[in-house]
C-alpha cells in the first residue's frame, strides 16, 4: 500500500511551504528526463494543457481520485456478486443466476476473478468473448475457455475459475454430483 498524502498540493504549493520554514529538499535528476512517460507527460504535457485550459490539472487529479473510488466500488460490487452467485458447499458459481447480471456486472465480476487468480487482464474484445460463450446455451454441455494461466470452466449451471498447468486443468474436480 502506497499512501501519498500530499499528492493532490500542487509543487509551487509545497515549494513556497518548504522556502518559507527553511526545510531542504532533493530532487531526483531522473524526474526531469522526459524520456520517461510520466516525466514527459508531467514537464511536457500537463503544462501545456494547464496554459490552455486553468484547472486542469487540478481537474485530471480529482477525477483520479473518482476513477479510484469508483474502482474500489466496483471490487465491492463485485465481491459481493462473487458471494452471491457461490453454490452451497462449493467455490463453484450459479451459472443461472449469473446470466442474469447485466453483461457490465458479469464482466466486472470476470475482471475481478482474473485479477484475484493473479492473471494479466485480457483485452475488452477477448473478455467480450469470453461473456458471449459463458452466456451462450451450449456451454452447459462443457466449457473450458483458456485466460492464461486459467481456464473459465462451464458444465452444466455450474461455472468456475480453475488453474492450468501447460494447458491442463490441475485444480478443480468436476462440479459435485457429476460422473
Amino acid at each position: 500500500l502506497v499512501w501519498r498524502p500530499l499528492l493532490d498540493v500542487p509543487r509551487s504549493t509545497l515549494l513556497a511551504y518548504a522556502r518559507a520554514h527553511g526545510l531542504t529538499w532533493v530532487d531526483d535528476p531522473s524526474n526531469a528526463d522526459s524520456g520517461f512517460s510520466r516525466n514527459f507527460l508531467r514537464n511536457e504535457v500537463l503544462p501545456l494543457v494547464e496554459s490552455r485550459f486553468p484547472g486542469a490539472a487540478a481537474g485530471l487529479a480529482r477525477m483520479g481520485r473518482l476513477c479510484g473510488e469508483a474502482a474500489g466500488m466496483l471490487d465491492e460490487l463485485a465481491a459481493l456478486d462473487l458471494a452471491a452467485l457461490r453454490l452451497p458447499g462449493s467455490r463453484r458459481l450459479g451459472r443461472e443466476a449469473a446470466l442474469r447480471l447485466s453483461s457490465a456486472r458479469l464482466r466486472n465480476l470476470l475482471r475481478f476473478m482474473l485479477l484475484e487468480a493473479g492473471e494479466a487482464m485480457p483485452d475488452e474484445d477477448r473478455l467480450r468473448e469470453i461473456e458471449r460463450q459463458l452466456r451462450s446455451p451450449g456451454a452447459v454441455e462443457g466449457l473450458c475457455l483458456p485466460v492464461g494461466g486459467s481456464a473459465l470452466c462451464v458444465y452444466r449451471e455450474a461455472w468456475w475459475l480453475a488453474l492450468t498447468v501447460a494447458g491442463w486443468i490441475v485444480s478443480v474436480a468436476p462440479p459435485a454430483g457429476v460422473d
